[in-house]
């Protein structure tokens, strides 16, 4: 899904899993937190990272790797997530800690 935001209207349960970028991580970021990002409002919640959705799916933004927009980046280097699917041995998965605790991203990598 292009638009992070587009994943808290989808529907509960729609996916396990969702892909997202078009924020550009804010395209200036303070303290490991997206100041911007192209139409939104300042310090937008999905900018970079794991998070989970209102629904309570599973989703990984992306900075991104390009630089084609007249807004250089700043505090923000370029980021392309590498994604390991796991398939549980028996029964259903745990949910990993660090998406309990809501909006937040789970780890910040450079």
């Amino acid at each position: 899904m292009h638009d992070p935001y587009k994943a808290d209207r989808l529907s509960e349960a729609t996916a396990s899993l969702i892909l997202a970028g078009h924020i550009h991580g804010g395209q200036w970021r303070l303290f490991h937190q997206g100041l911007a990002g192209p139409g939104q409002r300042l310090l937008p919640k999905y900018t970079s990272g794991l998070y989970r959705t209102v629904q309570g799916m599973s989703m990984v933004v992306s900075r991104g790797v390009g630089d084609w927009m007249k807004i250089p980046r700043i505090c923000n280097p370029w980021h392309l997530p590498v994604i390991h699917l796991l398939l549980p041995e028996a029964g259903p998965m745990a949910e990993p800690d660090a998406l309990k605790s809501g909006h937040e991203p789970v780890k910040e990598t450079h």
